[in-house]
């Protein structure tokens, strides 16, 4: 479960900076750890990961996404307290990891591996 933690840190931070190689390198680890466990929490993480490669990958639209994320907190609450033990609720947790794939898709144009560092209407 540490490295499952570790690698939504690193998912959350690379995703925000713009860093989509390692967000995307963190969701495909916590699948693969997901599928060597046989826990209801490894099969939350393991839905989750699929959603945000897919949503990386630009194979599901940002509101498709959204709606995922949202059905899957509710099956799987505690996939959105991995990062924040003890703190926020489901829905706090849920909010902020849909602004950051949100805000790291349109900031970055992002369609996972092709995608331009540069800020959209930065040129």
């Amino acid at each position: 479960m540490i490295l499952a933690r570790l690698y939504l840190s690193i998912y959350n931070t690379d995703l925000i900076y713009g860093e989509i190689k390692g967000a995307y390198n963190a969701m495909v680890k916590i699948k693969k750890i997901s599928e060597k466990k046989n826990s209801k929490i490894y099969n939350g993480l393991k839905k989750f990961a699929e959603i945000n490669i897919q949503a990386l990958e630009g194979k599901i639209t940002i509101s498709q996404a959204k709606k995922e994320l949202e059905n899957l907190s509710v099956e799987f609450p505690e996939v959105f307290f991995l990062d924040r033990l003890g703190t926020g609720s489901v829905q706090r947790s849920l909010n902020g990891y849909i602004h950051r794939l949100e805000y790291s898709i349109n900031r970055y144009d992002i369609k996972y591996p092709y995608f331009n560092m540069q800020r959209c209407d930065d040129l």
